[in-house]
């Protein structure tokens, strides 16, 4: 019976051992799992754990975005007149293409100079393009005031384009206008030996241009003066010679009044009324003008 009692001890006891020894495996198997989750590797399960790690994630790079080329377009057109007189209006015009391939907008600034001097802008054009399609942009009536070349540029293309403005050719009873509302002309070319009891020299005669001015503006101003006339002919040039009878005053004036008279000029007797032009001319800050009238328009 003892010896019974001392075999089912020693069971007993082979099975505590067992139990302790799957204890011990059972928490050595969760604490490696506690390590693995804290540390985070991807490792493979361990043996007797029955724990599998995540697959491992591959990284790919990221394309990076492609640039959007810049809109390309080419100048057509840029056209001016090559001249315009003073008092004359022009107009330039210019035609672009879009030969980038897609949708897309134009945009330049517009520049200019008179003389040489300075560029200043004239503003910014701008208009969105169909792919191939033009456009074309045309100015509004402009004004040639001052003598000189005209320039006038395109800054997305650097490309310029010049009119000179020359001389207002006015024929003998036309008139012209004036940058201040005045309107002039030269209506008749008389020759005289004497004037009451003023003579000319020898091989001389007096040359007589009768002006009419009228003030067309709404405000007062200055009538082109007596002195700033003056007789072209044959390469010569002959200034006002004093205040004669029936002498064109100029001066200034309210709107609406007419002035008119002679402005007498003394020339070689050979010199005819189909030789001379009448001219005249004034220096501004801002540039000179001149107007010069004839028997031809185009002297």
């Amino acid at each position: 019976m003892g010896f019974m009692l001392f075999l089912n001890y020693g069971a007993l006891y082979r099975g505590y051992t067992r139990y302790v020894y799957n204890s011990l495996l059972l928490v050595s198997c969760m604490n490696r799992r506690t390590l693995l989750s804290l540390s985070g590797a991807g490792l493979a399960s361990l043996a007797g754990c029955g724990s599998t790690a995540p697959e491992p994630t591959e990284l790919t790079a990221t394309d990076e975005p492609t640039p959007t080329p810049e809109p390309e377009f080419e100048l057509t057109s840029f056209e001016t007149p090559d001249e315009a007189e003073i008092g004359e209006e022009f107009s330039f015009s210019f035609t672009v293409r879009n030969i980038s391939g897609r949708s897309a907008e134009f945009s330049t600034e517009l520049e200019v100079r008179l003389a040489g001097d300075e560029w200043s802008s004239a503003g910014e054009w701008s208009e969105e393009m169909d792919p191939n399609s033009e456009q074309t942009f045309e100015s509004r009536a402009l004004t040639a005031n001052y003598l000189g070349e005209y320039d006038v540029r395109l800054t997305y293309f650097d490309e310029v384009a010049t009119t000179v403005f020359v001389p207002a050719r006015v024929q003998f009873g036309y008139s012209h206008e004036f940058y201040n509302g005045a309107v002039a002309s030269v209506l008749e070319i008389v020759e005289e030996d004497e004037i009451g009891a003023y003579q000319t020299g020898s091989g001389e005669k007096f040359m007589r241009a009768f002006i009419q001015a009228e003030n067309t503006a709404e405000n007062i101003i200055t009538l082109p003066s007596p002195a700033s006339f003056a007789l072209l002919a044959d390469n010569s040039q002959y200034e006002r010679q004093g205040s004669y009878d029936g002498a064109y005053p100029g001066g200034e004036v309210q709107p609406g009044v007419v002035r008119s008279g002679y402005v007498t000029f003394v020339v070689p007797d050979d010199v005819s009324r189909s030789d001379i032009q009448i001219v005249w001319s004034r220096q501004f800050a801002a540039g000179d003008v001149a107007v010069y009238w004839s028997s031809s328009q185009s002297e």
